[in-house]
């Protein structure tokens, strides 16, 4: 599964972004810039800072080895 922390899952639920259908950060994390470029009129603040967490992680854990 996913490294996603509850904080993580709570935004996503709340933006009704399955987390769970994901397989790897890396298409989570495509998503959640395609949801973010197509509601760019909308405070997601949150929804961005999960972005970063992700990004993080992912550097972190493939990138970075």
């Amino acid at each position: 599964g996913l490294l996603l922390n509850n904080y993580d899952k709570e935004v996503l639920d709340k933006y009704q972004i399955n987390y769970k259908e994901y397989s790897s950060i890396k298409s989570l994390m495509i998503s959640i810039s395609d949801y973010l470029d197509n509601n760019y009129y909308e405070d997601l603040d949150d929804l961005e800072y999960v972005l970063e967490h992700l990004e993080e992680t992912y550097y972190y854990n493939e990138v970075n080895k």
